[in-house]
């Protein structure tokens, strides 16, 4: 059978007229679509490019192209590829698409995946960069009101300076001292960080720290 001088339909209805395997004629279905598309466009009837394209589409692995059952594949791409004539390469020229660089990557399987990829992230980029122009920030350049600012210290020191129960004072105390620490198998880390007995953090680096100084700022009630 000489497949150059037949077109490819009737090499594919060979091929699937002798197979008896239902999964076979799929599979040869498959790749003759395949092989039309191809021939549409880029023209490459490789064994390593169509290998690729067909195992994206649902054909075969592409390494298995090349065993020797896979043969009647290997005669449907090669009647397509004698039916499409020699692959013309592109002349190089200058171009503006920013996906030039690409052109470098010969497979082309490979190639529309990176560019999948790159067109992905070119568009989170966008995304980001519009949620970006998004946030204000605000600053208040007014100047300070030293009245505002004496307020404000008064309010703090009434705040350091909370009147706190005698039961109140024993709880916190209680709290963070070692024999309670001790009872229920926590133990104080070196920054004031309390641990359970299974090490797992209960209170985050200056619990311990932060409950020492509300007792020390606190007052006890007259």
């Amino acid at each position: 059978m000489r497949s150059e001088r037949t077109h490819p339909d009737e090499i594919f209805k060979a091929l699937t007229v002798s197979s008896v395997r239902q999964q076979k004629r799929d599979n040869l279905k498959i790749l003759h679509e395949l092989c039309r598309v191809q021939h549409n466009g880029g023209k490459d009837f490789s064994i390593a490019t169509i290998g690729k394209l067909w195992e994206l589409a649902g054909g075969i692995s592409a390494r298995a192209l090349y065993n020797a059952p896979s043969e009647d594949y290997r005669t449907l791409i090669k009647a397509w590829e004698s039916f499409s004539g020699p692959l013309q390469l592109k002349p190089n020229r200058p171009s503006t698409n920013k996906y030039q660089f690409l052109e470098r990557i010969d497979d082309a399987a490979v190639r529309a995946l990176v560019q999948g990829i790159i067109i992905e992230r070119d568009k989170m980029r966008a995304e980001l960069n519009l949620l970006k122009s998004g946030i204000c920030i605000e600053l208040d350049r007014r100047p300070v009101n030293p009245s505002r600012s004496n307020s404000d210290s008064v309010d703090q020191s009434r705040a350091s300076s909370l009147a706190l129960s005698e039961s109140e004072r024993e709880a916190l105390g209680r709290s963070i001292s070692p024999a309670f620490l001790r009872d229920e198998g926590w133990t104080e880390g070196r920054n004031g960080e309390v641990y359970t007995d299974k090490g797992r953090r209960l209170f985050e680096a200056g619990f311990v720290q932060a409950i020492k100084k509300i007792l020390d700022g606190s007052t006890r009630p007259d």
